[in-house]
């Protein structure tokens, strides 16, 4: 080693190994400079395999703005491998909010009085007309059939109106088929229609029984009739009476129906099997519409359709969400287990722990790897400079 003349040879081996830990140190950053983005490159596809597979809802409108969703999604990262597929993404994470059919025919009907109001029939027509399309959309819950049954009611209005005694009673009896305990209230309705639910409810009772057949494509389609479950198609019913009647008819994975089963006929219906987009959105509207355990079996069936391990809910303001998670025992011959239990996590959400950081990516070390390079060229210039440059060759420790 070429030693400055003038250096205490006491110091000199001091000097040298300062000087080599320097370099020793700068040759190991130089080395993290090309290891650490592959080592990092490596985590990044490792733990996305071991990441359980979560779906990210919106469960409260409105949602959080797109920068604190795209925060939220950044911080769930961390724990889990999220959907990404754009269609699914604006299905969950969406706000916008498509009226359902009953509330597209409580709309119509709003509108269908107010027009009456100013005896504007000709848009009363336009408004039950509309809305006898969204009855027909309708699931047989006890608003659909109630609407169903103002809906009749409002179209008997409109024909006693216009002096249209048969369009009256078969729009009366549509309505007492839809909801068979109908009362209407004095205070509300004129003697008229008072008078008309009187005469349609006789003769209802009165009129002979008639055999209709009611068949669907596909088959084993449930049948409702004034609010109970009368079969599945295809299905005869024996006891139609000599009036109209609705009928609704629904299937899981298909749209419900609602039609008008007219005296002695038959009825035969196709129906529409649902679309992807609007099985997702009846599965995101359950969660959205629910609390509690049924909000915990509308996430379970969510995740049951999009095969994810995981539901996550948060709320408007885009906070840690609720997490309702599969639960599976996974056989060794099987790549997806099936659900074998189910349960939700902590109905309060709880922060992400935060992440452990590798090695290489912890400040001290390098930390220390720069006091050893700092305190190595220190050591290095302080000698050389302390003397005049003039130099000889000494072996170490001489």
């Amino acid at each position: 080693m070429l030693w400055p003349r003038g250096i205490d040879p006491d110091a000199r081996p001091a000097l040298a190994a300062w000087s080599k830990m320097g370099m020793s140190a700068t040759h190991v950053w130089m080395l993290a400079a090309v290891l650490v983005p592959l080592a990092d490159a490596h985590a990044e596809r490792l733990p996305a395999a071991r990441l359980p597979r979560a779906a990210l809802v919106v469960g409260a409108v409105p949602g959080p703005d797109a920068a604190r969703l795209a925060l939220l999604r950044t911080e769930l990262g961390a724990r889990y491998l999220l959907l990404e597929d754009p269609r699914t993404r604006a299905s969950l994470e969406s706000v916008v909010h498509l009226p359902s059919p009953a509330e597209r025919l409580g709309r119509a009907l709003v509108r269908a009085r107010q027009r009456l109001r100013r005896f504007d029939l000709a848009g009363v027509h336009d408004e039950l007309r509309e809305a006898r399309t969204a009855a027909a959309q309708m699931s047989p819950t006890a608003q659909a059939r109630a609407l169903a049954a103002e809906l009749g009611v409002r179209e008997a209005e409109l024909a006693v109106v216009e002096h249209d005694d048969a369009a009256a009673a078969r729009a009366m009896a549509l309505a007492i088929s839809a909801a068979p305990s109908l009362q209407l209230s004095p205070g509300w309705y004129a003697p008229s229609l008072l008078s008309l639910a009187s005469r349609t409810r006789a003769a209802a009772a009165a009129a002979p029984r008639r055999r209709s057949m009611i068949r669907t494509t596909p088959p084993g389609v449930e049948v409702t009739l004034g609010g109970a479950l009368r079969g599945v198609t295809p299905f005869t019913l024996d006891d139609s009476p000599n009036l109209p009647e609705l009928v609704w008819l629904t299937r899981d994975g298909y749209l419900a129906r609602a039609e008008v089963l007219e005296p002695g006929a038959d009825l035969n219906v196709s129906l529409q099997p649902l679309g992807e987009s609007d099985r997702l959105a009846q599965l995101v509207d359950a969660v959205r519409g629910s609390e509690g355990e049924r909000r915990l079996a509308a996430a379970l069936a969510l995740a049951s359709a999009l095969a994810v391990d995981v539901v996550l809910v948060t709320a408007s303001d885009g906070s840690m969400p609720t997490a309702y998670a599969r639960v599976s025992a996974p056989p060794p011959s099987l790549a997806r287990p099936p659900i074998v239990a189910e349960k939700a996590e902590p109905a309060s959400p709880r922060p992400l722990p935060p992440s452990r950081k590798p090695w290489y990516r912890r400040g001290w070390i390098w930390g220390v790897a720069a006091g050893l390079i700092v305190a190595g060229t220190v050591a290095g210039t302080v000698g050389y400079f302390a003397t005049t440059p003039e130099t000889v060759r000494l072996q170490f420790g001489r």
